[in-house]
């Protein structure tokens, strides 16, 4: 049903054409300083300016967005100083913020995400950004702050996307078709629409599907999604927002060494036997509510719901999975303004029942043959949380502190078949209570300091709250952590340079280790304490004055993120890993790019990637090695009678390098561990948009 009904609405928008996108709100990536000026952050409630909010925060402009080519949203997160994200397929990443969710196998999680004021991090602690379409964001804001009242509390940080358009955006319409290497294909239309700025929006749907490039390694998918904003009055205004999104990829799965090094194309055999696949539907959808009662006092309610199916043929057997969840947030808050100061104070609650169903079948005969069923299962979880948030703020100060408090019930029931096994019980935490304080302070004309503590938690998942009987373990403690970051920033308007350096300390205790006991099950342990420590930086430069006159744009951009990343007190099974790296994460990664435009349209930008060894098992007797990618990107844009047309080439990887672009943590086995996932070699895309405005 989705698929037709995308197919059905693309094809009404490629007989309309299309426009580029116009009137997009200012972020950190336009051309000049004075706009980096007026960056709205949204992540931590409200809107407040890059410059001067008290904590560390990345942002991923429009441009990036739109002009990076398609490999999914973790590509553009490597982006961002203190974030690495690892990518074995499109439907297999793991991202990590400060280096938290390292350790993680196959999936994000002790980090939160969400697309605007909906959350899509599920009650199992797992986050759901990467089945979304980036191109889909206006913008992207990385939050590296354990306790964020408005998006709840987590161990890492946030991944905010932020979709709604500006008043200023036009009525337009756009279409896009994008080609490459390994049989990649992708159609994308989008409408934006303005009426009087009352109400304003965007509709956008994909389809794309690629043959891979490695064994059992291809993939189809169909994205459509609705944002936008309609105000009957001043005092109020409605934003609602509409996901729906299918894919389905086959699972080449992880390589040992031999195979990474001599044949890095192959899948693992077992995978490639079974034709292993992913299959999944996801429908996410919300409205919010903001009503200003009376001068300065504002309420805002969100109502959102999901709805997820996810089907998945290994080698060991078919497991299936629905998800539905709904859930609600609602906060007050009032503004009070004296003179050159203010105040203000928020509190709101927050609270989701989500139900998971799900079951696996034995795979007879590890080719695809279905045989008896092995569990039915079923969870019911419950979350009930409070925040509150006050701030203080004068023009040259901003002060904040905030709360935020969760109680999590999980009730569940395993049936397994084949051992006659029931086992009926319920998880449930106490309160976790986490505090934050932050100070922005303005030390000169255009600089500014900034420091916070913050204190975060990531309850166990359900796996990881069973023994292996499947009994409840009533041991299990939420991790949590302290983060301690101190910053500055310094803008120049008239050498058009930004530059943003933070120093950081993570105090990590309770470490969940997920010891597999099966195929596909793990038990959870609380094992330990470490700590991640280091510092990032960013450097922008606006070129405000060239000896080429004919350059409209000239700008380079680099990023760096420098950590030790160290167990403190960490025994597993008998062995002493205190000392040792937290593996899974590179003690170096940055980047530096290079980006130009000419009078005339001709467009043109050159990519350095770069991210050191990195441990990959928690005795540290394994690492991955260092690896460098160049990319380059060419096109021109302009009009031809009155449409809009834009060409672009990505020549990606252009130095052919071999590296892994994703590492199994603690690969399982004594011997042809399957450790690596191969990055992608030398590759193309290339593009061409195409559209009017109305």
């Amino acid at each position: 049903m989705i698929r037709l009904l995308l197919s059905v609405c693309l094809v009404i928008f490629v007989i309309s054409l299309g426009a580029q996108d116009k009137g997009i709100a200012n972020n950190a990536d336009t051309l000049s300083n004075r706009q980096l000026e007026e960056v709205i952050i949204r992540a931590y409630g409200g809107r407040h300016r890059l410059l001067t909010i008290p904590a560390s925060v990345g942002v991923i402009s429009t441009s990036e967005i739109r002009n990076q080519a398609y490999h999914g949203l973790p590509v553009l997160l490597n982006l961002v100083p203190g974030v690495y994200a690892h990518q074995g397929t499109l439907n297999t990443n793991r991202i990590t913020i400060r280096g938290i969710g390292a350790r993680v196998p196959y999936a994000t999680a002790r980090i939160r995400s969400a697309i605007d004021d909906i959350p899509l991090t599920n009650g199992s602690g797992y986050s759901m950004v990467e089945y979304v379409d980036p191109s889909f964001a206006d913008h992207i804001e990385i939050a590296k702050s354990p306790n964020i009242p408005a998006h709840g509390a987590s161990l890492g940080g946030l991944v905010l996307l932020s979709t709604l358009p500006s008043e200023r955006v036009q009525n337009t319409h756009n279409y896009q078709l994008t080609a490459g290497s390994f049989g990649f294909q992708q159609h994308q239309a989008r409408i934006t629409h303005n009426h009087s700025n009352k109400a304003v929006g965007k509709l956008m749907l994909s389809m794309g599907n690629s043959g891979g490039w490695r064994e059992n390694n291809s993939h189809r998918r169909y994205f459509g999604g609705y944002s936008g904003r309609f105000r009957p009055n001043p005092k109020t205004e409605i934003s609602t927002l509409v996901l729906l999104q299918q894919m389905k990829a086959y699972i080449p799965s992880s390589i040992d060494s031999a195979a990474f090094y001599n044949n890095p194309r192959s899948a693992a055999a077992n995978w490639k036997k079974t034709k292993g696949y992913e299959d999944g539907r996801r429908l996410v959808a919300g409205i919010t509510l903001e009503q200003q009662l009376a001068k300065e006092f504002q309420l805002k309610a969100t109502f959102y719901g999901l709805d997820a199916k996810e089907e998945e043929l290994r080698p060991f057997d078919r497991f299936n999975e629905n998800r539905q969840l709904a859930g609600f947030r609602m906060q007050a808050g009032r503004t009070f303004r004296m003179e050159e100061k203010q105040i203000g104070l928020r509190a709101g609650t927050e609270s989701f029942v989500e139900k998971v169903m799900f079951g696996n079948r034995a795979n007879a005969d590890g080719a695809g043959s279905l045989g008896d069923s092995i569990s039915h299962n079923r969870e019911l979880i419950r979350s009930v949380a409070y925040f509150a948030h006050a701030e203080y703020k004068t023009h040259a100060s901003y002060i904040t502190t905030g709360l935020y408090a969760q109680k999590l019930n999980n009730s569940f029931t395993n049936r397994a078949i084949m051992q006659n096994l029931l086992v009926n019980d319920t998880y449930r935490t106490a309160w976790n209570f986490s505090p934050r304080i932050a100070i922005n302070q303005k030390i000169g004309k255009a600089m500014y300091a900034y420091a916070s503590l913050s204190h975060g938690f990531a309850p166990p998942s359900l796996q990881e709250t069973l023994d292996s009987q499947g009994q409840l373990n009533p041991e299990i403690k939420p991790e949590t952590s302290r983060t301690y970051d101190a910053g500055l920033r310094v803008i120049s308007e008239k050498a058009g340079l930004f530059a943003d350096i933070t120093t950081f300390y993570l105090d990590i205790r309770n470490l969940l280790v997920a010891e597999r006991i099966d195929a596909d099950r793990w038990v959870g342990r609380n094992a330990g304490r470490a700590a991640h420590k280091g510092v990032e930086a960013l450097l922008t430069w606006n070129v405000t004055e060239t000896p080429w006159p004919q350059l409209s744009h000239l700008k380079m951009k680099a990023n760096l993120t420098a950590g030790d990343y160290r167990f403190v007190d960490f025994i597993d099974r008998g062995t002493n890993h205190s000392g040792k790296q937290v593996p899974g994460i590179p003690r170096l990664s940055g980047g530096v790019s290079l980006e130009a435009r000419h009078n005339s349209g001709v467009n043109g930008k050159a990519v350095l990637e770069y991210a050191g060894k990195m441990a990959m098992n928690d005795s540290n007797t394994k690492s991955s090695k260092p690896y460098a990618l160049l990319h380059f990107m060419g096109g021109w844009s302009g009009k031809i009678n009155k449409i809009n047309i834009a060409f672009n080439a990505h020549l990606l990887n252009a130095t052919n390098a071999h590296y892994a672009s994703m590492i199994l943590v603690n690969a399982p086995g004594q011997r042809n561990q399957r450790w690596y996932y191969p990055g992608l070699p030398r590759h193309f895309q290339l593009s061409i948009r195409i559209g009017f405005n109305s």
